[in-house]
């Protein structure tokens, strides 16, 4: 795997490199745990303090281009990038949220109370209102 910086940018004000690879991968497209190591050998960086954006594939083409940062200090990664969900957390999140949603949206309606007109009907008669 041959690594090449195309661009390579200077954020001051967040304390970060910001770097576009082309990574030349004869195979599938590289993952970002695979290519962790091989961009902390040619940036010369510490393997903790780099995050890995994105990497783009171009069908057919054998090779990828990468979207990197490299914090300056572990403090500084912390305070700008969180940890996301893994998918595990994010489908047992998403299982457990429409059942609280429809239990509320059930006694909301039994709260509700019934000599109230809908707002549908509501706006028919004030329109009739502001006709005559």
């Amino acid at each position: 795997m041959n690594i090449k910086i195309l661009n390579e940018k200077e954020n001051k004000l967040i304390g970060r490199k910001e770097y576009e690879i082309l990574v030349e991968n004869p195979g599938p497209t590289v993952s970002k745990e695979d290519l962790r190591p091989e961009v902390c050998k040619a940036l010369k960086c510490e393997e903790g303090l780099i995050v890995i954006l994105q990497i783009n594939q171009v069908y057919g083409a054998k090779h990828s281009i990468a979207r990197v940062d490299v914090y300056n200090s572990e403090d500084i990664l912390k305070q700008y990038r969180r940890e996301g969900k893994t998918v595990e957390e994010r489908t047992e999140s998403e299982e457990e949220a429409p059942k609280e949603t429809e239990g509320k949206t059930e006694e909301s309606k039994e709260d509700a109370p019934a000599d109230e007109k809908p707002a549908e009907e509501a706006k028919e008669t004030g329109n009739a209102a502001k006709e005559e």
